[in-house]
């Protein structure tokens, strides 16, 4: 992660002596930074609100309202402050089991309801000094929960990918679901997946300083219209 310019300090010639950078020499940087960020945040975090079965734009208030929150109240400079795909498949699996997710409004407001509550849980427990608890989940345990997890993310996108109704609510149900009707397919959808994936290892492989995600969002959406 690129730590902002404006945090650090130049050390003055004098022996001991510290004096803030001054603006103009860290400005470019964060600016760099800000866009870098943005590039790679932006297509993830709509990615991660269709995952969780909201509105897109949900995930463009997860990408900027909780970073100016916590650039407000928060005290780690390091810490990566958005969405993940756990918690979007969580949520998910909380908006099923309310009954939320087959309406959007109520999807919005159950989620947002959801935010609240595990954002007041954690504040909570930070003021408990109870992060330690965390120290006591093995790493075996968070690799089968990650690995987990994106076995079911990818199910998941499989209807997408192929283009027809994928069913079931369970990691085996939806990729059945989904090989029963390779017949179905639409070639160009899966023709429009495939290459955006090549495109993805391809600047990855050979220019990993392009932001590849946002490359395939745009050409996507080029490609749609």
């Amino acid at each position: 992660m690129i730590q902002p310019r404006s945090v650090q300090h130049s050390v003055d010639a004098r022996p001991g002596g510290v004096t803030p950078a001054l603006p103009g020499s860290w400005l470019r940087w964060d600016l760099l930074a800000g866009i870098t960020t943005a590039a790679v945040v932006v297509p993830q975090v709509v990615a991660y609100a269709s995952l969780a079965g909201l509105p897109v734009q949900v995930g463009l208030y997860v990408a900027t309202v909780p970073m100016v929150v916590y650039a407000l109240v928060g005290t780690s400079r390091p810490l990566s402050v958005s969405s993940t795909s756990t918690i979007s498949i969580l949520t998910a699996g909380a908006l099923v089991d309310t009954g939320a997710a087959d309406d959007p409004a109520r999807a919005v407001a159950a989620a947002s309801l959801l935010a609240l509550l595990v954002g007041g849980i954690l504040a909570i427990a930070g003021l408990l000094r109870m992060g330690f608890l965390a120290d006591f989940i093995s790493s075996p345990v968070l690799a089968g929960f990650k690995a987990g997890m994106g076995l079911v993310i990818a199910a998941s996108q499989l209807g997408k990918v192929l283009g027809v109704p994928v069913e079931g609510d369970t990691f085996f149900a939806k990729v059945w679901s989904a090989l029963a009707q390779l017949g179905d397919a639409n070639a160009a959808t899966v023709a429009l997946a495939l290459g955006g994936l090549a495109v993805l290892l391809a600047l990855r492989r050979w220019a990993p300083m392009v932001p590849g995600l946002l490359v395939v969002v745009v050409l996507g959406i080029a490609l749609v219209e």
